[in-house]
């Protein structure tokens, strides 16, 4: 059973979303010059929750790449967003409005549903 998981980590990883994990402050930038909305999730690497939010957007990215770009930051090593937005538990998931306005925090966890649920009804 152990091998089969790792099995389909390494095969979501192989063929599912263009997440990119990136520093803190190049995050930002990109955020900033984004002419797409941003989702940006605020993790640890160990955290449960955080791994099966990633594994959420990695089912998403191809349907909605033209709308949205994704990114994780690991406050584990990037304390400077840790502390900009009160994280106080992961996964913290950002919504970000093209240009880089903040549009909505959500605290825990999000399935595929909930991300489809708000970029749904986003124009390209």
């Amino acid at each position: 059973m152990k091998k089969l998981f790792v099995f389909m980590l390494l095969c979501a990883a192989l063929f599912g979303a263009q997440i990119q994990k990136k520093p803190y402050d190049d995050v930002k930038a990109a955020v900033k010059s984004s002419g797409k909305y941003s989702i940006v999730v605020l993790g640890v690497d160990y955290c449960p929750f955080c791994k099966m939010t990633m594994e959420s957007i990695k089912k998403l990215d191809q349907k909605y790449d033209a709308k949205a770009d994704f990114f994780y930051v690991d406050i584990d090593f990037d304390t400077e967003a840790k502390s900009d937005y009160s994280v106080r538990a992961t996964p913290n998931i950002l919504f970000f409005a093209p240009g880089g306005k903040l549009i909505e925090k959500k605290i825990g966890g999000m399935n595929e549903i909930g991300f489809a649920k708000r970029l749904d009804g986003v124009k390209p």
